[in-house]
């Protein structure tokens, strides 16, 4: 998530320390933030949180709503196929709390 989630992340290498450190996790970047109860926004409540796994595991077709005001651009990866139910819960237990 960070790779696109938090700005300067993409190219942070923590051995080289000319590089600035990157910008505080999900601070928004290539994607959008997530921090400051922003997924509480876009997602809300208990039927926010069960849209919110159908977005990170299954996603929605390019110029597609999802969430209250997300149209969906075609750039966010899916992970449904990759990540267990339990691994995709506990990245928006995280999400939900930045």
């Amino acid at each position: 998530c960070a790779r696109c989630h938090t700005r300067g992340w993409s190219y942070f290498d923590p051995t080289n320390g000319r590089l600035p450190p990157p910008y505080p996790p999900g601070s928004g970047g290539f994607g959008p933030s997530l921090r400051d109860g922003s997924t509480l926004v876009q997602f809300p409540g208990r039927a926010g949180r069960e849209r919110m796994y159908e977005w990170i595991a299954v996603g929605a077709p390019v110029n597609r709503p999802y969430g209250v005001q997300g149209v969906s651009s075609g750039a966010m990866p899916h992970f449904g196929r990759i990540l267990t139910k339990a691994q995709i819960d506990a990245i928006i237990d995280y999400e939900r709390r930045l």
